[in-house]
């Protein structure tokens, strides 16, 4: 890249949107020096930063901090935007590195479309995006309000508790300092603040072990509905929507780029592990919402259309053996080297 030319910032977490992001940037074969990688340590509580509200008030990740078109010249002092929305970063990230795009790029990698070929792919990929952001399929919401935190057979993970009274004691340093005058913030800021540090204290009541015995049963009868109604909902929605193997029939897409990192997480919080494969992990995510997914898509032609070798769980010359499309779909993504990189470590 030129130099003085002003390149992308993402700034990131382990968030499955921040992770979409960067499976994103393998694909499009975005180049090292292309978009700067930012990563925020969310279980501390640095996303409420002064300095990172500035840029994203809402704290959620990723954070897409892009120069405008017009400023990328060296001549020019560069000017930035923020994209806070996944769905545009990942349109963004897309649209940017293509035969039609006018962006500088030092990568000779190709840059494939992930944007629907057709106006009816294009419907079912909105159809199936769409449940995805909406709020009972909320990752961070499942994250928080699942039955596995308060399971009676295994307390709540000691380092997912440590992360909350960190970042409640992170939100209460920044409105100390703050009221003190250490630095300067809008009371809009000092309120989002408490309402967060209000939200995360309730949460880390709940799952002390000498927590308040009343909001642990209302943190268990919010769970069931979260999770055997709300959630189960949807998944059987993403089932029956999906083409298969892919979510679009045999190609990658934005699509599957955003299921993939939804259900990664889900199937982090069940119990699966990056080497089960798609029976397995949706087994358990079936068993935690209590459900059965229709098993409506052949094994073998599933994975001959993704192009994977023959199914070891069963005979591959079993042209009646079936499973659940979301099953198909997980065979399918797991094998991508961009998902494997981006969970090289694990689930999360």
């Amino acid at each position: 890249m030129s130099e003085g030319v002003p390149v992308a910032s993402l700034y990131y977490s382990d968030s499955p949107w921040s992770c979409a992001a960067l499976i994103t940037l393998e694909e499009k074969g975005y180049g090292q020096d292309e978009v700067l990688l930012k990563p925020v340590d969310t279980s501390k509580g640095h996303n409420y930063s002064p300095e990172y509200l500035r840029l994203n008030m809402a704290a959620n990740l990723p954070t897409l901090i892009v120069p405008l078109e017009k400023t990328l010249s060296a001549d020019v002092e560069s000017r930035y935007k923020a994209i806070t929305d996944p769905k545009k970063i990942l349109e963004f990230l897309d649209n940017s590195r293509s035969a039609r795009s006018h962006t500088h790029t030092t990568s000779a990698a190709p840059g494939p479309s992930l944007s629907p070929a057709t106006i009816a792919l294009s419907s079912i990929s909105t159809t199936l995006i769409d449940l995805l952001y909406s709020p009972p399929a909320d990752p961070d919401v499942l994250s928080t309000i699942n039955p596995v935190l308060l399971s009676p057979s295994s307390p709540p993970p000691e380092e997912f508790i440590a992360s909350y009274r960190d970042i409640v004691a992170t939100l209460t340093s920044y409105l100390a300092a703050a009221e003190e005058g250490k630095f300067h913030v809008s009371e809009k800021v000092k309120t989002f603040w408490r309402n967060k540090l209000a939200s995360h204290g309730e949460l880390l009541q709940v799952l002390e072990p000498t927590g308040y015995e009343e909001l642990k049963k209302q943190y268990l009868e919010k769970t069931n509905q979260v999770w055997k109604v709300d959630l189960k909902e949807v998944l059987e929605k993403v089932n029956k929507e999906l083409v298969g193997p892919y979510a679009l029939g045999d190609q990658l897409s934005l699509a599957d780029i955003h299921l993939a990192v939804w259900l990664a997480r889900i199937a982090h919080i069940c119990g699966g592990l990056p080497s089960d494969d798609g029976n397995g992990v949706i087994e358990k995510i079936e068993g935690l919402v209590d459900a059965q997914f229709a098993k409506d898509i052949s094994i073998v032609e599933a994975r001959r259309r993704a192009g994977l070798g023959p199914a070891t769980i069963q005979p591959s010359t079993d042209k009646s053996l079936r499973q659940s499309k979301l099953a198909a779909f997980w065979e399918t993504i797991k094998e991508r080297p961009s998902w494997k990189k981006v969970y090289e470590a694990g689930l999360h």
